[in-house]
């Protein structure tokens, strides 16, 4: 009987331990219980305590006191794992913080409650290209031939290539707008062919809808659209650096053909806009000017 009981009180032991969950007290409790229904029938009782002695019953009483020890032991610690293997994923009585929204500038809330494809604003000191920009990720024409309103114009509206990221700005964020002989759009952008024009005007301001930014004129140069089949560097295709190769590739190109040396020198890293328009100089021609966003030194 002995052996009987020991062996009854061991698979409790074991069962329990292999089902130490946060539920395994309930279950220890019902295991225990069953036994001790099943000893305090009548007549098993009675033949256990015919062939046992009363040492017997202490001892049993003693393995019966070490195994539900063991047990609250594995279910404690098994516990305490999964407190901390759930303390990853949660703050106890904390909330985890989020990123804060962006917020508009307050000088463009107004155009982006009129017009939700507005995306920032481009201004050149002293000249008329002062606009808000557009950008439509599904359609790299639809201000062509639109104005702010979405109106038919032939003037249409400065925005930049549909390829273009907003949250992460690309190595080089292209902008075009028309060459409007009255000036408007990007109809004054030609004048950048002079040094003396670039002199009293060295710098774009270019502000998304979340930041503010200011660039430094790298070149200024003609070009025209090539063919598909042409393999030489097209600055109209470039938008992201992915390696340092790529990167001095379009500054080598834009040194090697601007119309007049600015002294800026771009490094690794830089980010560019390109304000590109149409030019007459050629068929499919074009005429661009690059521009480094400024790094402001921290004294």
């Amino acid at each position: 009987s002995l052996y009987i009981l020991s062996s009854i009180i061991y698979d409790i032991s074991v069962v329990s331990i292999k089902l130490s969950t946060s539920n395994s007290h309930f279950i220890t409790l019902f295991l225990l219980i069953l036994l001790y229904f099943a000893l305090s029938r009548r007549n098993s009782l009675e033949k256990i305590l015919k062939k046992v002695k009363f040492k017997t019953i202490i001892i049993v009483v003693i393995l019966l006191l070490i195994c539900i020890g063991i047990i609250y032991f594995y279910t404690h610690e098994n516990n305490k794992k999964d407190d901390k293997t759930n303390g990853k994923d949660k703050v106890v009585g904390t909330q985890i913080p989020t990123e804060k929204p962006k917020e508009i500038l307050p000088e463009l809330v107004e155009y982006y409650e009129k017009n939700k494809d507005t995306i920032g604003w481009i201004k050149i000191e002293d000249t008329p290209i002062d606009n808000p920009v557009m950008f439509t990720p599904n359609d790299n024409e639809y201000y062509l031939d639109k104005d702010f309103d979405k109106k038919e114009s032939i003037h249409g509206t400065i925005y930049i290539d549909m390829v273009s990221k907003i949250n992460t700005p690309n190595t080089n964020t292209i902008i075009y707008g028309h060459n409007m002989k009255d000036q408007t759009m990007f109809g004054s952008l030609k004048k950048y062919k002079d040094k003396s024009y670039y002199d009293k005007h060295t710098e774009i301001i270019y502000n998304t809808l979340y930041d503010r930014g200011v660039y430094e004129i790298v070149g200024a140069f003609y070009a025209k659209v090539l063919l598909k089949t042409d393999t030489s560097f097209k600055y109209y295709k470039f938008f992201e650096a992915t390696n340092k190769e790529e990167f001095d590739e379009f500054v080598n190109y834009v040194k090697s053909v601007r119309l007049y040396d600015t002294g800026i020198e771009p490094e690794y890293g830089d980010q560019f806009i390109t304000l590109s328009t149409c030019s007459s100089h050629v068929d499919n021609g074009r005429f661009a000017v690059v521009a480094r966003r400024k790094i402001y030194e921290i004294e």
